[in-house]
C-alpha cells in the first residue's frame, strides 16, 4: 500500500520506509495495533505490507508462551489492555474466557486464512487492512460473536467481516479453506519466525538508501510502538487520532 510519494527524512538521509507487519487478529493487542495502523497509514509516507500469520505456530517455534499462563501477569494484562484501549480510543471487549482453548485458537486460523485468500485474489494491502480491522473488530468488539463470556469464530464471522468492507464473502470464505490459502499462511508463519518474530504484532522496518538497496532498520513488537516508530523514522506522532492533529 503506497500511501504517499514523499520520501521520509531519517538521520539526515532522504529515505523511504517500508514496513512489513506480521500479525494474527486473535491477539487483542493486535486489535489495537491494526486500528492505529488504519489511522497512521493515511498520514505517514510509508509503504505498509501486511503478512497475516498463525500466532500459535510462531509462539511454538520461538519457544514463547501466552502471557496469561502466569496468573499474576494475566491479571496485569487485563488492566493493561483496558488502559491501552482507552489511551488509543479503540473499543475492546474483555478477553474471552476460552481465549487459551485449543478449539478457539484453531478456529482463529480461519481469519488468517481469509486474509491470505484475499491476498491471493489480488486484493491490495489498503483494502486488506480494512478487512483485517473488520475481522479483528468482530473478534474483539462485537458481542454478537460471544456466547456468554466465550468467543466463537465460525464462517459467520468471516462473512460478516467481508460484508463490512464490501468484499464478497461467498468467494473469499471458501477460498480461505483452500490448500493455497493454507500454504500461504504456513509460509508467512515460517517467514515471521525466520526473521525473529515471537508474537503479534511484529513490524520490520526497511529503509531504501539507494537504488536497489533495502536495509533492515530493526524490529518493533507490540501495539504501543507507534511513537517509537515515529521517532525512528523522523515522522510526526499524532497520538490516538493523527488525522486530527497532523
Amino acid at each position: 500500500m503506497v500511501l504517499h510519494a514523499t520520501p521520509v527524512i531519517g538521520r539526515g538521509l532522504m529515505t523511504r520506509a517500508r514496513i512489513d507487519l506480521f500479525f494474527d487478529c486473535i491477539s487483542p493487542y493486535t486489535h489495537i495495533s491494526l486500528n492505529l495502523w488504519s489511522r497512521y497509514s493515511k498520514v505517514w509516507p510509508v509503504t505498509l505490507k501486511l503478512h497475516p500469520f498463525f500466532l500459535g505456530g510462531v509462539m511454538k517455534a520461538s519457544g514463547n508462551q501466552p502471557p496469561g499462563i502466569l496468573a499474576a501477569r494475566g491479571t496485569f494484562l487485563t488492566q493493561d489492555l483496558r488502559r491501552s484501549a482507552a489511551l488509543y480510543d479503540v473499543p475492546l471487549l474483555d478477553i474471552p474466557a476460552n481465549f487459551l482453548s485449543p478449539p478457539l485458537q484453531k478456529s482463529a486460523m480461519g481469519v488468517a486464512r481469509l486474509l491470505c485468500a484475499a491476498q491471493l485474489q489480488g486484493i491490495g494491502d489498503e483494502k486488506l487492512l480494512d478487512l483485517a480491522v473488520a475481522a479483528s473488530d468482530c473478534i474483539h468488539n462485537d458481542s454478537s460473536f460471544r456466547s456468554g463470556a466465550e468467543l466463537t469464530i465460525t464462517d459467520t464471522l468471516l462473512h460478516a467481516a467481508c460484508s463490512r468492507v464490501g468484499l464478497d464473502g461467498h468467494l473469499l470464505v471458501p477460498l480461505s479453506q483452500s490448500e493455497d490459502a493454507k500454504k500461504a499462511l504456513r509460509s508467512n508463519t515460517e517467514k515471521a519466525v525466520e526473521r525473529g518474530a515471537f508474537g503479534s504484532p511484529t513490524a520490520f522496518v526497511f529503509v531504501a538508501e539507494g537504488p536497489g538497496r533495502a536495509e533492515s532498520e530493526g524490529m518493533f513488537f507490540g501495539s504501543d510502538r507507534m511513537e517509537q516508530l515515529a521517532h525512528h523514522l523522523s515522522l510526526p506522532y499524532g497520538g490516538a487520532h493523527p488525522q486530527s492533529r497532523l
